[in-house]
């Protein structure tokens, strides 16, 4: 297994990554964030994620730091491995993942060809490996952990298809008994919670809501805003009052099958329930 745990800027690694990805180009780029891009690199003989973030992002500098205190400590096989990470003085600051080789569950749901797009079975096993995670950073841990920005595109697919939370540079940690000391509305438009955009404060009910964002988006095939059509949510609920929840499903799996109306109706359901305010994860 290869560890590059290093917290100070080695000019070795940093050289090795610079040629591995041929200076950083562009045709080895994966991936695009707000705070940086992801490149596909070999280092001894394991392919690996490297981001490269500018260091003059502040935003950036705070990734970094979240991603480094809390993914850096953590070891679980619902999330992205973190296997390393380096920062240059007047430099750029590098994270060094597992490499996922299936992608984004955004773009196996939303932007790929009929042929690969999720089975019925895929997206199951998908939610139950993301709710593992979620369960694992708010229980499972020495400390509780929000990770604040839950929805498909942090959420990652290895070459056995299975699905790894991701992307912890707005995630928080706190003890299990203490109250999250903030008043920052972030996260992604769609995902968050009412009541963090009321008060500011994140909290485990407000991830839940994220996680049954995602449970509605990947049973249903669809985002929850998109242009010239209602919010998820809102038509969900009209739906739901016609007796017609079931035919939200994706119309892409309809002609697959292997799914039954009791299960799409309790999948649905419980996506509900955690926007609502239930406990979808258990």
């Amino acid at each position: 297994m290869l560890v590059l745990t290093l917290t100070h800027f080695s000019p070795q690694l940093h050289m090795r990554l610079a040629i591995g990805t041929r200076e950083f180009c562009e045709e080895n780029v994966v991936a695009v964030g707000g705070n940086g891009k992801v490149y596909k690199e070999v280092l001894h003989g394991v392919e690996v994620a490297v981001k490269r973030i500018p260091q003059e992002r502040i935003e950036g500098m705070r990734e970094f730091l979240a991603e480094v205190s809390i993914l850096g400590r953590m070891k679980h096989r619902n999330l992205v491995g973190l296997r390393g990470w380096c920062k240059k003085e007047r430099g750029n600051l590098i994270l060094v993942y597992d490499f996922m080789n299936n992608g984004s569950l955004d773009k196996r749901i939303f932007e790929c060809e009929e042929r690969m797009m999720l089975t019925w079975e895929e997206r199951l096993q998908v939610l139950k490996n993301v709710a593992a995670g979620v369960l694992y950073l708010h229980e499972g841990w020495e400390v509780k952990v929000l990770h604040r920005d839950i929805k498909a595109n942090n959420v990652l697919l290895d070459k056995d298809m299975n699905a790894r939370l991701g992307d912890f540079g707005l995630a928080h940690m706190h003890d299990h008994h203490g109250q999250v000391a903030t008043t920052r509305v972030i996260g992604t438009v769609g995902y968050i919670a009412p009541e963090v955009i009321r008060t500011g404060k994140a909290s485990i009910m407000s991830d839940v809501f994220g996680f049954g964002i995602l449970v509605l988006e990947v049973i249903c095939g669809r985002r929850p805003i998109e242009e010239h059509k209602p919010g998820l949510i809102e038509w969900l609920v009209s739906l739901m009052v016609q007796g017609q929840l079931h035919s939200a499903i994706d119309e892409r799996l309809k002609a697959k099958g292997g799914y039954t109306i009791e299960e799409v109706e309790r999948l649905l359901h419980s996506g509900c329930e955690s926007v609502g305010g239930g406990n979808g994860l258990s």
